[in-house]
């Protein structure tokens, strides 16, 4: 299941839509688009790549494609506004994808035991709105994607 959106006005409506009870809040994931964990993110998409449950997996190596993300996310050239030439290491060139994989294998596997089952739960790249019973049920949860994330 997914929980992202594909804009902030959808994460506007939800709360004036849905009619939430209990606990609202929302909850931020703090710079994981200029630090999310690249070689984690990658081991997280080559894994849904060669993994999974229902699509075949690529005929390409695993290890080549390990690479070929590697190099478009570890270090990238890119030229400034004043035309001098910069490689960026080790930071994601592609944030927003890979932010999106990352947080769907975060809050996937914090929300796989259902033993805390938000009545909203909703993220917008790295910005999550959550509805739950009450506010322990919610400090659970928030402590379960923390030790995710970590």
């Amino acid at each position: 299941m997914t929980y992202s959106l594909r804009s902030t006005e959808e994460f506007i409506d939800i709360p004036m839509n849905k009619a939430p009870h209990g606990i609202a809040a929302s909850l931020d994931v703090e710079s994981l688009l200029t630090n999310a964990p690249v070689e984690r993110t990658i081991d997280i998409i080559l894994d849904y790549v060669y993994q999974h449950h229902v699509l075949p997996s690529l005929e390409m190596p695993r290890n080549i494609s390990r690479e070929m993300l590697r190099s478009c996310t570890m270090e990238a050239p890119f030229r400034c506004p004043q035309g001098k030439l910069y490689l960026q290491v080790d930071r994601i060139t592609v944030e927003v994808l890979f932010a999106e994989a990352f947080m769907s294998y975060v809050e996937t596997t914090a929300l796989r035991p259902k033993s805390i089952t938000p009545q909203i739960y909703y993220r917008y790249i790295d910005d999550i709105l959550i509805c739950l019973d009450n506010l322990n049920s919610l400090e659970n949860l928030r402590n379960r994607l923390q030790e995710t994330l970590d």
